[in-house]
């Protein structure tokens, strides 16, 4: 339902934080903190959407956990890779 789906995008954003938290500061995975700030801010924004949440934010959710799978996974050419899907949410975060 709905609500369960608005109920987990805010613990998705509140985890989000933490990640941000444990990895800001981190030479290795600072990527990853640059990812869940964007989960972060996507997920408060589906979540406070009146209905049903879009489908492009889902789907940029899970296309920037996948990056933060592979942040994690790898450090060599993580960091273009998160870059450039950081600047696609970014635009898309800007444009209100």
């Amino acid at each position: 339902s709905e609500e369960v789906l608005k109920r987990m995008l805010k613990q998705l954003a509140d985890r989000a934080d933490e990640v941000v938290t444990e990895h800001r500061d981190s030479e290795v995975t600072h990527s990853v903190a640059k990812i869940a700030t964007r989960i972060g801010q996507l997920a408060r924004r589906a979540a406070a959407v009146e209905g049903r949440a879009p489908t492009l934010e889902i789907t940029l959710l899970g296309q920037l956990a996948d990056a933060a799978v592979g942040a994690f996974a790898t450090a060599t050419g993580a960091s273009e890779i998160t870059s450039e899907i950081a600047q696609v949410v970014d635009r898309y975060l800007s444009r209100g």
